[in-house]
C-alpha cells in the first residue's frame, strides 16, 4: 500500500510541478497528507488548491485540516469563509459548531448548530438528503451540548 502511496504523492508532486496553475496536484497532496494524519502538511495544500481555483470545497477542506492541527482560530476564519462563499456546503456549519466548541464558544457553536436545526422543508419541497443528513447532525451536537454542564464539553471529534 505504501508504494502506490509514494507513486500517488510522486505524481501529485510532479503535477505541481508542471502545471504551477493547476490546482489537482495540490488537491492531490492534501488528501495524501490527510490520509497520512499529516494535518499541518493538508492544510497547507488544501490551501494552494485553494488559491488556485477559488473553489469553496478547498477551502472546506483547508479549514478542516485546520481543525485536526489544532489551529482553530484559524479553522474558524475559514469555515466563516466558506459559509459565507457557499451556504449549501452544509458540513462546513456542522464543522464550524465542533471548532467553536473547542474554542470553548459554546454560544456561538449552539447558533451554527441551529442554523441547520431550524431548516424546515415541505410536503411539495422536502429538504433535500444532504441537509436532512446536515440537520440530524445538528440535533444531535445540540442534545449533547444542552447535556453537557457548563465548562464540560467534552472535546468534540473533527472528523470528514
Amino acid at each position: 500500500a505504501m508504494k502506490a502511496y509514494d507513486k500517488v504523492g510522486g505524481a501529485a508532486s510532479q503535477l505541481a510541478r508542471i502545471a504551477p496553475k493547476n490546482p489537482l496536484g495540490y488537491e492531490l497532496l492534501g488528501q495524501l497528507a490527510e490520509q497520512s494524519k499529516d494535518a499541518p502538511s493538508a492544510a497547507r495544500f488544501f490551501g494552494e488548491a485553494y488559491q488556485r481555483s477559488q473553489d469553496p470545497m478547498h477551502l472546506f477542506a483547508r479549514a478542516r485540516a485546520l481543525g485536526q492541527a489544532g489551529d482553530l482560530r484559524e479553522a474558524a476564519k475559514a469555515l466563516q469563509q466558506v459559509i459565507d462563499a457557499a451556504p449549501g456546503i452544509f458540513s462546513a456549519y456542522i464543522e464550524m459548531g465542533r471548532v467553536l466548541e473547542g474554542m470553548g464558544d459554546r454560544e456561538r457553536a449552539r447558533s451554527a448548530y441551529m442554523t441547520l436545526a431550524s431548516a424546515e422543508g415541505t410536503p411539495e419541497r422536502p429538504l433535500p438528503p444532504e441537509l436532512e443528513q446536515a440537520k440530524k447532525a445538528a440535533l444531535a451536537a445540540l442534545t449533547r451540548l444542552d447535556a453537557a454542564p457548563e465548562g464540560d464539553a467534552p472535546p468534540p471529534k473533527t472528523k470528514k
